[in-house]
């Protein structure tokens, strides 16, 4: 009857035995494995942590120098206006507000500049076009 059993002749309670003690071996090997990755894991998150907080430090101080090198455009600009005559320097001390509708209306008539410069182009252009087919055909 010893025979009968799959895993050869040793008993069922034996095998039982051997068969803890394994498992038992095995859930330590594991534990230990598991720890040592653990704390692996730790310190690469450890790691992220303190780079994401460099990369906010990095974010805040281009923020910081994009709006300060905006300030210092925003100001030669201005300056460039004041000695052009286009605006009135204290009259924009005395009432600020006035000076981003001032900006606005030389940023409009600037842009309508572009476009009427544009347009010149343009009926030139098509002039061109128009005359380069007709002295095709003579």
């Amino acid at each position: 009857m010893a025979d009968a059993y799959p895993w050869g002749t040793q008993t069922p309670q034996a095998r039982l035995s051997k068969l803890e003690r394994d498992l038992s071996g095995e859930e330590s090997r594991k534990t230990k494995y598991l720890e040592g990755h653990r704390a692996k894991m730790a310190e690469f998150e450890k790691s992220d942590r303190e780079i994401r907080a460099d990369i906010k430090v990095v974010q805040a101080i281009i923020e910081r120098e994009t709006a300060e090198a905006q300030s210092r455009e925003l100001m030669k600009t201005i300056q460039k206006l004041a000695s052009s005559g286009k605006i009135d320097l204290a009259a924009l001390v005395s009432n600020p507000d006035g000076l981003a509708a001032k900006l606005a209306e030389i940023g409009a008539q600037a842009s309508n500049d572009d476009a009427s410069e544009a347009s010149r182009k343009g009926d030139k252009g098509a002039a061109a076009a128009e005359a380069a087919p007709a002295a095709e055909a003579a």
